[in-house]
């Protein structure tokens, strides 16, 4: 009957205008919250990257001879406590990409992981975000800052932040996209 089509239909284009409009609040949802973490890993990469300069500006060793152990250049104890302060992953590589500092956050990385970030890290230039893919941790954005430095060899830090925690799909959203819009439409109907 005409009457059934028209319910037919009506649910049907209720149904189409949730899913559309969960999809557009999703993806600008997202869309902000990237902007957000780039923001945040932006102003990290920043402050170690002032940290740095200001430990060369002052007189300070920044970069402590090759290491007994590891035949490896690494950073001051005191730039690495300042650098250990740091929530996420932070690196600084020398001019040529190699690492001289690793935060905790990296070395808990299996090195699978690590090696990959590093080799992905290689070939991100210098003032760039960019988002990387890593098994364990699903994504990270990463933020690469050059140290405009002549007196030391360390060609930049990079910051990189996971946005698995704050990309994934709102308990709240998929209340409302699941629950409640069905029930509403299931009542119109």
């Amino acid at each position: 009957s005409t009457r059934i089509n028209l319910t037919v239909a009506f649910v049907a284009a209720l149904v189409a205008v949730t899913g559309a409009l969960g999809l557009t609040l999703w993806t600008v949802r997202n869309a902000a919250l990237y902007r957000d973490v780039a923001r945040y890993a932006a102003t990290q990469a920043d402050v170690a990257a002032t940290l740095i300069r200001d430990a060369g500006e002052a007189a300070q060793a920044v970069i402590v001879g090759p290491d007994t152990a590891a035949q490896a250049l690494t950073v001051t104890p005191r730039l690495r406590a300042l650098l250990d302060a740091f929530p996420d992953y932070v690196l600084v590589l020398d001019r040529r990409g190699t690492p001289l500092y690793l935060s905790t956050a990296v070395r808990r990385l299996n090195s699978d992981d690590a090696d990959s970030l590093l080799v992905k890290l290689a070939v991100l230039p210098n003032d760039s975000a960019a988002v990387i893919p890593l098994p364990l941790i699903d994504e990270m954005l990463v933020v690469a800052r050059g140290i405009s430095d002549s007196t030391t060899s360390m060609g930049r830090v990079v910051v990189g932040v996971p946005t698995s925690r704050v990309t994934s799909f709102p308990r709240e959203f998929r209340i409302v996209l699941f629950f409640i819009a069905p029930l509403i439409i299931a009542l119109a109907g």
